[in-house]
């Protein structure tokens, strides 16, 4: 178990600030290679070997070195020069393109920047997440700091102050006795603070004294009471939100997308910079930026440039050194750019599983019950992977609450009537049965499922 101290600080190591210089810089330096024609390749990699104190990539260096030479040694031959020219212009592709790529394969063990693009990756996907999709957020775990890591998606730091618990929230941001009695009342009267404002002024903190949080503190739809931000009224779906028992929300994409995810990057590079534009245009397309329309029309103007001048001058060996040159360009912006383009599809792989759970449960029941289709008290690398479904007619009172967010007092009567009842058809049949106002559920309305009753 970790101890307050080291709960409290949690928060705060995952969202370490981003050097953006170093970044900045790391770049530049992976794209030297090109930029100067292979001719500091060898440069760039013995920088990286001093760094990592690495031999191999000494030898490495010295052989990027000796292929320069070869490089322009070969040009200056004026015997044979139609073979040279040949030979020397493979080797520049070469060397530009292989230093090139050997540099971004070191570049964040080099300038050490695992914990810097990390963190703000994660940051990244969990906000793009929340505004596209809340209550899949809420399924996430996103902003959960009373929550294992490994039980919810990185998040860079955000704390979500309607679903973290009292006591964590309590030590993360140090608050009085009087603050968490304020925050007790306000779980307790089910009303989800809408704001870092609102959970400012609620709670009486000072903005001030939340100064180290801010930007960080995020408020999704609270589990077990109405969701202001949402209007559709409750059906039948897949579900479970808490996350502590029902095993860890997926973390990564399918294989499929990690495999597309290359394939993309490479395109402009193994198609010469045909793909160049079409590559940028999707990740645009994809993370919405005006910037990367803007990058993609100057890549196709180049393309077109490149394509004139060898109509004017075909079988020049600039041209196609231009050609290769631009795609292995994109393609190097396109592994920066990959994460953040494919990390979507985190959320999608996630809820693929949950269609093909939901598939089984419609054509048989009986098949879900003895997959464990639903059963969130256990974890899910135990059962058949379902993405989060949560069977109401077969959890008992204590897992429906944590499940749920519903308080206990509600889930005993929830399990009482159940027993009674044989089991509940719908959400809707649940909450006319027992009493209760569907917007309990609103949180994870779209997530739930009632399979035979068999315990």
């Amino acid at each position: 178990m970790e101890s307050d101290d080291e709960l409290k600080r949690s928060s705060l190591r995952q969202s370490s600030p981003t050097d953006r210089r170093t970044r900045v810089l790391s770049i530049f330096w992976a794209v030297l290679p090109i930029l100067t024609l292979g001719i500091l390749t060898w440069l760039v990699i013995l920088f990286s070997a001093n760094r990592l104190k690495s031999v191999a990539l000494r030898w490495s260096a010295l052989g990027w070195a000796a292929a320069a030479i070869v490089v322009f040694a070969t040009m200056g031959s004026g015997q044979n020069a139609g073979a040279h020219l040949g030979v020397a212009e493979s080797a520049l592709i070469v060397t530009m393109l292989g230093g090139t790529f050997q540099a971004f394969y070191l570049r964040t063990q080099t300038f050490r920047l695992d914990s810097l693009d990390t963190d703000k990756g994660a940051l990244r996907r969990a906000l793009r997440i929340i505004r596209d999709d809340p209550v899949e957020a809420v399924r996430l775990n996103i902003g959960r700091i009373d929550i294992d890591a490994r039980q919810r998606l990185g998040d860079g730091g955000l704390i979500d102050v309607n679903n973290s618990d009292v006591r964590s929230m309590v030590l993360q941001f140090g608050l009085s006795h009087d603050q968490e009695t304020s925050l007790n009342e306000s779980r307790q009267s089910n009303t989800a603070f809408v704001s870092a404002s609102d959970f400012e002024l609620r709670i009486g903190i000072n903005p001030h004294v939340s100064d180290p949080f801010t930007g960080r503190i995020v408020c999704l739809p609270q589990l077990g009471s109405p969701n202001p931000n949402t209007q559709t009224s409750p059906t039948i779906g897949p579900g479970r939100a808490d996350g502590r028992t029902s095993g860890s929300p997926i973390t990564s994409a399918s294989n499929g997308v990690f495999v597309a995810s290359y394939i993309w990057a490479l395109s402009p590079l193994l198609t010469g910079g045909l793909a160049a534009a079409p590559a940028i245009v999707f990740a645009a397309a994809r993370l919405k930026s005006t910037c990367l329309w803007s990058i993609s029309a100057a890549y196709l103007g180049i393309d077109l440039l490149i394509a004139y001048e060898n109509g004017v001058h075909p079988n020049q060996t600039w041209n196609t050194i231009a050609q290769w040159a631009l795609g292995a360009i994109v393609s190097a912006q396109a592994f920066y750019l990959r994460q953040s383009v494919f990390e979507v599809d985190v959320v999608r792989s996630d809820r693929q599983k949950r269609i093909e759970a939901l598939r089984l449960v419609a054509s048989d029941p009986q098949e879900a019950i003895r997959l464990q289709i639903g059963r969130a008290d256990i974890p899910e690398g135990e059962r058949y992977p379902d993405g989060g479904l949560i069977d109401l007619n077969n959890l008992d009172s204590a897992e429906m609450h944590k499940a749920t967010g519903v308080d206990l007092e509600t889930a005993k009567r929830i399990e009482e009537d159940r027993t009674r009842l044989h089991g509940f058809s719908s959400l809707n049949d649940l909450c006319n049965m027992v009493n209760i106002a569907p917007q309990l559920f609103d949180a994870v309305s779209d997530r739930v499922i009632f399979l035979p009753v068999y315990s």
